[in-house]
């Protein structure tokens, strides 16, 4: 016959130390953004606290996306965390697609700040208000070693905020005189898309090639180490043995919530972080376009051409859209768009001849086989073993 403990205090309820523990992983993904507001600073419990110790981040995330400048000639091998949150990586675009986005700062002191209602700001001050009821509720029931271990607890995760707690350092929008070229920017994504981007050299700068420096409130990194990995894992191993010796009522009431927070943190974690910034500086107007099809292109002028094709597109035809969209093919090359061959530079003199002076009929595709036919000509002519085609290929 089955037996079960009979009285509820014979229940062994020790999963309350490894639920303050688990959910690492959770908190580790939604640390930079835990760390940056102030309301991190307040004493709570927090599931797995010691996820927010982690190496001091010098800069914010980035991802790896070549980008270069039209007319300025920057270059730049990864996108700024804000570009991200701004209009994404490029991953969520069609095959071989070509977006159009203007950028226009809405006023003269553009600043990213996380937003007051932010989800993890709101979680913040929600564990606090549990928290501050859970010690009441162990003082009511005299159970004064739970009452230490929540003070405990809650003071260890402020501990280990105060130590990696950042904002990011005030920058200037950079003063952009008259004569200043336009700060255009053409991003090369992989599964051949490109994104061409409207903007002045101030937005340019500040989203794209200007740095995003962090700043520590506490800026010496020994004091740091010293509160996150001593005090926070002395005082984080106190309160875990102080759980297990509470009361069988208060060990239940910390274990469920400890199982919500982790469920709560797992849900915040899946979020897109644009919930949690204000973007509102920026103003943003976004097109994404196929590359063109081959028989629009004869049939129809560049300037009265259909946005929506239907054809499979190419890579030649999507570069050549987004030539088009930049208006001049000097960054082709230096954002490695393409070979640096005589064949890519015969089809890109030809691409710019096309922009200068539009030829009905040109078709992008053809041009570029045609090239590369009149190089193996020529070098079947010459007696050459390989073609410099060839080797590009």
């Amino acid at each position: 016959m089955l037996t079960f403990p009979s009285p509820r205090t014979q229940w062994k309820l020790d999963a309350v130390s490894i639920l303050a523990i688990l959910g690492e992983k959770n908190i580790g993904l939604n640390s930079h953004l835990i760390l940056s507001s102030k309301t991190c600073l307040l004493p709570r419990l927090l599931p797995a606290p010691q996820g927010l110790y982690a190496d001091r981040l010098d800069r914010l995330p980035t991802e790896p996306v070549k980008i270069c400048g039209v007319f300025s000639g920057n270059v730049r091998e990864s996108l700024s965390y804000f570009g991200q949150l701004l209009h994404g990586t490029g991953q969520e675009l069609p095959d071989f697609s070509v977006r159009e986005i203007r950028l226009k700062l809405k006023r003269d002191k553009a600043e990213f700040r996380l937003r007051w209602l932010a989800p993890l700001n709101a979680l913040a001050v929600g564990s606090s208000v549990v928290t501050v009821g859970l010690l009441i509720w162990a003082a009511l029931i005299k159970d004064g070693v739970a009452v230490v271990g929540i003070i405990i607890m809650a003071f260890t995760t402020a501990v280990l905020c105060l130590a990696s707690n950042w904002r990011l350092k005030p920058r200037l929008t950079p003063r952009i005189g008259t004569n200043t070229p336009p700060g255009d920017v053409v991003l090369r994504h992989t599964k051949g898309c490109f994104t061409v981007v409207k903007c002045d050299e101030s937005v340019a700068r500040l989203i794209y090639f200007g740095p995003e420096e962090i700043e520590y409130l506490l800026p010496n990194p020994t004091i740091s180490r010293f509160l996150g990995g001593i005090v926070g894992g002395l005082t984080l191993t106190t309160a875990i043995v102080m759980f297990g010796n509470s009361t069988w009522t208060m060990q239940v009431a910390l274990s469920v919530t400890y199982a919500v927070l982790n469920a709560l943190y797992w849900g915040v974690a899946v979020l897109p972080p644009k919930f949690s910034w204000d973007l509102s500086a920026v103003e943003m107007e976004e097109r994404t376009y196929d590359a063109p099809a081959a028989d629009e292109e004869k049939d129809q002028d560049t300037a009265t051409r259909s946005r929506t094709y239907e054809t499979m597109p190419t890579f030649t035809r999507a570069l050549f859209r987004a030539i088009q969209f930049s208006g001049t093919t000097e960054w082709v090359l230096r954002s490695d768009s393409c070979p640096n061959t005589p064949v890519w530079n015969e089809w890109l003199r030809q691409a710019q001849e096309q922009l200068e002076h539009p030829t009905a009929g040109w078709d992008c595709q053809q041009a570029l086989s045609k090239i590369i036919v009149e190089h193996k000509m020529l070098a079947a002519a010459s007696g050459l073993e390989r073609s410099p085609v060839q080797r590009a290929l």
